[in-house]
């Protein structure tokens, strides 16, 4: 179970980072062809990556054979941190491969990918923590 929680919180995201680096080394993808304000490249990458994760998630609950897959996710009895990590292996190597499949064509900077998945894995963290947070 460690070993797959690793998985799951390592595997995806170095292999995207190490995509991005593949990218930008051989001049690949949308944003290394455009002479645009680093910024603005950035929040663009940002916003197609999360499009994709959001597209990724739509499908894992609409596509039965992704949803089989999908639903060792939510199989937990008791909803915590660890839930934002547990995956079917396949899950997550298909993971792995839309990730790279955006982020080439893309052109995201290596960093642009870096913060991506730290947004996405402490959001993941916050939605499944199970806490109750009191707004006065």
């Amino acid at each position: 179970m460690l070993v797959l929680r690793l998985m799951a919180a390592l595997a995806v995201p170095v292999a995207a980072v190490a995509a991005a680096f593949f990218g930008q080394e051989r001049q690949l993808g949308l944003l290394n062809q455009v002479d645009w304000l680093y910024w603005l490249k950035l929040v663009i990458a940002l916003l197609v990556l999360d499009l994709a994760i959001w597209a990724q998630h739509l499908a894992s609950h609409k596509v039965p054979l992704f949803w089989r897959l999908h639903q060792v996710h939510h199989a937990d009895r008791d909803i915590d941190v660890t839930t934002a990590v547990r995956f079917h292996p396949i899950e997550i190597a298909l993971s792995m491969l839309w990730n790279i499949t955006v982020v080439v064509p893309l052109g995201a900077s290596p960093f642009a990918v870096f913060l991506f998945e730290v947004i996405l894995s402490a959001c993941a963290m916050f939605y499944h923590a199970n806490t109750r947070y009191r707004l006065r």
